[in-house]
């Protein structure tokens, strides 16, 4: 998958942060593909969503 670095930059990022919580509770890291599959899985819950320059209203996901 191609991304911009400022995407790299950017997942980098909260991967980090999530990592640094995780560890404070005895978790595992979890990994660059596990955030975005959990990113995914929050954008399927959103009913309303302005995604690629377009506003997309979508029935939620339970």
């Amino acid at each position: 998958m191609k991304m911009t670095p400022e995407t790299r930059k950017i997942l980098k990022h909260y991967r980090t942060l999530v990592n640094e919580r995780r560890r404070e509770l005895g978790l595992r890291p979890i990994t660059t593909p596990m955030l975005l599959d959990d990113i995914c899985d929050l954008l399927t819950r959103r009913e309303q969503l302005f995604i690629g320059g377009q506003f997309i209203q979508q029935k939620v996901k339970y």
